[in-house]
């Protein structure tokens, strides 16, 4: 048994297990946010542009986000399902099973991502006069421009994201994520020098953050198909393994389906938020992203307790050790409450130096809305720290399906709803109506959440078959 089984199934402290395991995760989420950071600063310093083009680059960028993640929604389904069957299997000591669903759902995740590249292709400037996507969205004349050639390149991308998050889920599923994180700091590292390459040296515009991110997460790739082939200490996938069947189909549907139709539906959601924030005028829409952007840094540690929580609890279940599972899930809940509140203590009066230095100004009407919604997000999260609490465990116990519940219930009954409301209430140009959205959204979820985590019964979910 690996050490890192050890902290997960046995180890008397199931706080120091939580806390080792989520300092990976949590250190390559914040070099991805700074990745992202750093694609807005070179990107908002581009030479030859006026404020109002640079302003409409860095839209480009922020309105490409919720769309690639309503495709990669079916990635992070797949990855779910993977983390809850492998774990449980590994937990009930069948690693002939774990070993046949890694390799079958990767070979699903693959085949998946070669399809919608392929719509995204179909869709693009290649065979439209913009790409129709930025267009429905809103996008308009130079911003147009700019998202159709981002959201062309950057489309792509998915061939190798697809294969890491099914790689990262096999590995998390053992209790393994520092093989990972490494991968994908690596990624990330070239990613920022190819971005200020291509950007400041090249001046290839906007199409350089976009080259960079693909040729960066491209580079990767080979080396997560050597360690899953020829691992010695973990899991392996193989060939032979790769036969989608009839319980194969039956199993990623049960596990992944409802995630990956929770996360396609949120991201469908986040999409039609952005283009009403767009439709508000672009400052507002950059303003909007940076403010998000920000704010993110401090759910990350958050998002690394909770993925190693829901790998506790899969494992734990798989030992038939429920209170294990339950007190890992409730230590949890305490220390993301703990870290979001004293997170929010610290980062308050720090937002305006933060969007000043990524827009390189700290006077135009992108910063002042900047700043503004930076605050509007932290104060809500404390509340998505116990929505993200929920969401680990119902993934860990492989219950998806409260995942999807949780999700559509937030962004589709009550914040769109709530937007568009206040749209109506508010005066015209008044983006406010966003801000209200956002906290009574994340606020009158909560007890749903409650509800369904009151129903979960720590019980396998995977059937023990030959």
């Amino acid at each position: 048994m690996s050490k890192n089984m050890h902290l997960v199934l046995h180890d008397k402290s199931i706080l120091k297990g939580l806390i080792l395991l989520s300092i990976p995760i949590f250190l390559n989420n914040v070099l991805k946010s700074l990745h992202d950071l750093v694609d807005a600063i070179f990107v908002a310093r581009m030479r030859g542009y006026t404020q109002l083009e640079l302003d409409s680059a860095l839209s480009a960028i922020n309105i490409y986000f919720p769309v690639n993640f309503l495709f990669l929604s079916i990635g992070i389904g797949l990855s779910v399902g993977a983390v809850a069957i492998v774990s449980q299997y590994i937990g009930a000591d069948r690693y002939d099973l774990a070993k046949k669903y890694a390799s079958r759902l990767m070979l699903i995740g693959v085949l998946i991502s070669l399809l919608i590249v392929l719509l995204l292709i179909g869709v693009s400037g290649i065979f439209f006069d913009s790409h129709l996507i930025a267009k429905a969205m809103g996008a308009e004349g130079i911003g147009l421009s700019f998202a159709s050639e981002y959201f062309l390149i950057r489309s792509f991308d998915l061939l190798f994201i697809f294969p890491f998050l099914i790689y990262q889920a096999i590995r998390q599923a053992q209790g393994e994520t520092l093989k990972p994180v490494l991968l994908n700091v690596i990624a990330i590292i070239l990613n920022m020098i190819f971005t200020g390459v291509f950007i400041a040296v090249f001046e290839m515009g906007i199409a350089g953050a976009a080259y960079a991110t693909v040729l960066a997460n491209a580079l990767i790739t080979p080396f997560i198909f050597i360690d899953l082939f020829g691992s010695k200490k973990h899991i392996r996938i193989a060939f032979k393994d790769m036969i989608i069947d009839h319980q194969t189909i039956e199993d990623v549907i049960r596990f992944a389906l409802p995630a990956s139709f929770g996360q396609g539906m949120t991201a469908l959601g986040f999409i039609i938020i952005q283009s009403l924030v767009l439709s508000y005028g672009v400052e507002v829409s950059t303003g909007f992203g940076l403010g998000a952007r920000f704010t993110t840094l401090l759910l990350y540690p958050v998002i690394a307790l909770s993925n190693v929580n829901a790998t506790y609890v899969g494992m734990n279940i798989g030992q038939k050790n429920e209170l294990r599972a339950k007190r890992s899930y409730i230590l949890t809940r305490r220390l993301s409450l703990g870290i979001m509140l004293l997170g929010i203590a610290f980062m308050i009066p720090l937002r305006g130096e933060v969007v000043a230095f990524i827009l390189g100004n700290d006077t135009s009407r992108s910063y002042e809305i900047g700043v503004e919604f930076a605050l509007w997000f932290l104060l809500t999260q404390p509340f998505m720290a116990i929505f993200q609490t929920f969401i680990g465990l119902f993934n860990g116990a492989g219950l998806s399906k409260y995942t999807m519940r949780l999700s559509l219930l937030r962004l589709w009954v009550f914040r769109i709803p709530l937007v568009l409301i206040f749209m109506m209430v508010f005066e015209e140009g008044n983006y406010a109506s966003i801000f209200y959205a956002l906290m009574i959204s994340n606020i009158i979820v909560l007890p749903f959440g409650f509800y369904y985590e009151s129903k979960i019964r720590y019980e396998m979910q995977v059937t023990l078959h030959a």
